[in-house]
């Protein structure tokens, strides 16, 4: 029995999105994701029996996609028996759409690649063919001179990281201390601001106000005695 590998085309803008929320993954990174893996499934299965089906009809007439799964590689599916099971698996929430404004046109030549495989999937997938090969080997081959470029640079920026972390590290720490010595000087300045408060509003009362002259007099006498202590240090002399 000769197997028959099924390749699912789903939309890399919404692959890339959907890497992008889950992993934080840049945009250009899922595209480059997509295009790698699509890239294996199709020249990986090259000389064999193998279907293109839509992610979009698998979720819209599972059904009808399954029927030409089975009719592809020789195979009855019994799905009525696993319907209820199938249909409460194949929700709309697997369906992630694309963010708005979000276009291959914005990624440039990483774009056109992963625009020309798509439209190769979907057409063999709706028309039940097999794609333009020497399209693909075209977009192959751009795509691998592009990777034999970025490598030399990912290493070198993975490189330059790496030396990088100690000092982000070090100034990671001093960041954490200034921050905490700036809550402590808030804590203070909260502190002294409220001891502000409560003075104004003692100076405020009429018991302070009354006793004001008493504080004045205990001032001078304070005064006098050090004046006199002072005197008689000269003196002793």
């Amino acid at each position: 029995l000769a197997p028959t590998f099924v390749i699912t085309m789903r939309d890399a803008v919404e692959i890339a999105a959907s890497l992008q929320r889950r992993n934080g993954f840049p945009m250009e990174k899922g595209l480059l994701l997509w295009l790698a893996h699509m890239q294996s499934a199709e020249y990986g299965t090259r000389g064999t029996r193998r279907i293109f089906v839509s992610y979009d009809d698998l979720l819209r007439d599972w059904r009808g996609t399954v029927e030409r799964i089975g009719a592809s590689a020789g195979v009855w599916f019994d799905c009525e028996s696993h319907a209820a099971e199938i249909e409460g698996f194949l929700s709309k929430d697997l369906r992630h759409a694309a963010p708005a404004g979000a276009s291959l046109d914005q990624f440039g030549e990483l774009g056109a690649w992963v625009s020309t495989l798509s439209r190769e999937f979907r057409r063999a997938a709706a028309e039940g063919v097999e794609p333009d090969i020497a399209l693909l080997d075209r977009t192959y081959e751009a795509f691998a001179a592009f990777i034999t470029i970025l490598r030399p640079v990912e290493s070198f920026t993975r490189r330059t990281l790496a030396e990088l972390a100690p000092r982000v590290a070090e100034l990671t720490n001093q960041v954490k201390g200034l921050n905490e010595q700036v809550a402590a000087y808030q804590k203070e300045t909260a502190r002294l601001q409220g001891m502000e408060l409560r003075v104004a509003a003692m100076e405020a009362t009429l018991s302070w106000r009354i006793t004001a002259p008493l504080r004045s007099l205990k001032l001078r006498v304070w005064l006098a005695r050090k004046s006199a202590r002072r005197t008689l240090r000269m003196l002793a002399f």
